[in-house]
């Protein structure tokens, strides 16, 4: 059922071109141009950062094929029943489009959207029959020879999106542009995801949700990454005690160089902030005297012996008593006396 749709489908989108063919026959030449054209959108952080200088003239709009070029298409359509399953015949489908659309390489295949291949006459019908709606797909299946970046297409399958092995080949890819190689991982903690996202790594968003210490994770399983070390962590990190006690077991360890607790006490906000607690401090209104309670809940905590106490501390009777109990065992008191 739902390739007969694909068909139907397929076969409104010719009707309506052929009809489309048949009016710009009549109508003059400025108007047919301007009816026919479709407006191709590019990023320029894409742009910027892979060099495309070719496609430039293609950034403005895509024709539509030429009756002439329609009728080239529709006769190879017509040269087999089953053409679309003739590996010939959809590399020789391509070669008329591309050479309609002037492309000088297969890189100019970069700029192309679904759309412009759907509106071809057989577009449709070679897509969806054969590779599910994916014209890079496609176009890799007729040019087999040639070396495809697969994030360079404007949209990728989301088929490849999920391959673990081109998600790496694309951090590679991307870490050669940022200067950042696999002995030096830990710069990716600077790297926005919405950069890579504009560069080709739709997969960040789409698989990801744009939790790029996820995607890192994936991509180099054997490095030990720090989701707080990240310009922003996945949405409710913050939440789960496991992931607070981790950052706090890391940063007493790593920052505060023990094991012990009570090295908690020569701590400072700002120096929490610096290693990216900013999270941790924020859920508990910025008091990490207040963290360090919820997070090691059996610690008996001095809050005296913090840099700063808590706000309005000493305005508590059993506070103010807590602390003279302790300071009479600390200097071997044994009475009030």
């Amino acid at each position: 059922v739902l390739m007969r749709s694909f068909r139907i489908l397929a076969s409104h989108r010719e009707v309506a071109l052929q009809r489309r063919c048949r009016s710009s026959e009549t109508a003059p030449a400025e108007q047919a141009s301007t009816a026919s054209v479709t407006k191709l959108t590019r990023n320029p952080a894409w742009e910027k950062l892979v060099n495309l200088k070719s496609h430039k003239k293609l950034t403005k709009a895509r024709k539509l094929p030429s009756p002439a070029n329609v009728q080239s298409l529709k006769d190879l359509a017509a040269s087999h029943p089953r053409w679309s399953h003739i590996p010939t015949l959809r590399r020789q489908w391509f070669d008329y489009l591309g050479t309609f659309w002037n492309f000088t390489s297969l890189e100019d295949w970069y700029t192309v959207r679904s759309d412009d291949v759907f509106d071809a006459p057989g577009g449709a019908t070679l897509i969806n029959n054969r590779f599910g709606g994916s014209h890079p797909q496609a176009l890799m299946d007729a040019y087999p020879e040639h070396k495809w970046v697969y994030w360079k297409f404007m949209r990728l399958p989301r088929s490849l999106s999920k391959d673990p092995g081109l998600q790496r080949a694309f951090f590679e890819w991307a870490g050669t542009l940022l200067g950042i190689d696999e002995e030096h991982l830990d710069k990716w903690y600077s790297v926005p995801a919405q950069k890579l996202e504009e560069i080709g790594g739709h997969f960040i968003g789409t698989v990801f949700k744009s939790n790029i210490s996820a995607a890192l994770s994936v991509a180099y399983p054997d490095h030990e990454w720090l989701p707080w070390m990240f310009r922003s962590v996945p949405r409710h990190f913050w939440a789960s005690v496991d992931n607070q006690r981790q950052f706090s077991d890391w940063y007493m360890k790593e920052k505060l160089q023990s094991s012990d607790l009570e090295s908690w006490y020569s701590a400072s906000t700002a120096h929490i902030r610096q290693y990216g607690g900013h999270g941790w401090l924020k859920r508990y209104k910025h008091s990490f005297v207040a963290a360090l309670k919820h997070t090691y809940p059996e610690h008996a905590w001095l809050d005296w012996k913090f840099t700063h106490v808590p706000h309005n501390f000493w305005t508590m009777a059993a506070n103010r008593r807590r602390y003279f109990e302790w300071l009479g065992e600390q200097l071997g008191f044994k009475s009030y006396e």
